[in-house]
């Protein structure tokens, strides 16, 4: 895969909407044979579902966290569980900051929205993947990605749940060895 797949135009990060099947395979080859991307694709959708069952209009690094945690058997899922962070605790830690929306089934999906840092948190997901030689973004660059950014409700989750970050940084750099 060339490197200029993942450029920024051709990311289209307007709304959570824009992140389906179809928008993600336009950041991968043209070959309909490729799975790029998979983690990202489920991680974007395990948000949208937690957003969706808190009553949400709006889906953010919070949700993101809990995306990639559900993702259970991949690597940045293992990391946090070493770590003691298990989906359970991180949507516990988001009901206690950020509260219910409105009443569950009043909105769909449709009605989702993207926040700013939810956007750049994907988008600095596919540097992290480069800077890994990856041609997909998997569920330690989301990660890393969120780390990175230093702010929003996903790192203060993982703030009061003591994570190290540092030791976080050094386990997902041991593990992409």
């Amino acid at each position: 895969m060339e490197e200029n797949n993942y450029s920024q135009e051709k990311t289209p990060l307007k709304a959570v909407g824009d992140w389906n099947g179809a928008a993600l395979r336009s950041v991968q080859s043209d070959s309909d044979d490729d799975k790029h991307n998979v983690q990202l694709e489920r991680a974007i959708r395990f948000a949208k579902e937690e957003s969706l069952r808190l009553g949400h209009r709006f889906v953010g690094s919070e949700h993101l966290l809990i995306g990639i945690l559900r993702q259970d058997k991949r690597v940045a899922a293992m990391v946090l569980n070493s770590l003691g962070v298990s989906t359970d605790k991180a949507r516990r830690e988001v009901k206690s900051i950020i509260g219910y929306g409105a009443s569950v089934g009043e909105i769909n999906e449709e009605d989702l929205h993207s926040t700013h840092l939810f956007r750049q948190v994907v988008e600095t997901s596919f540097e992290v993947a480069r800077k890994f030689r990856s041609n997909d973004v998997r569920t330690e660059h989301l990660l890393l990605a969120l780390i990175a950014n230093e702010k929003g409700v996903a790192l203060r989750v993982l703030e009061t749940l003591n994570v190290d970050l540092n030791r976080l940084l050094f386990l997902i750099n041991e593990v992409d060895k």
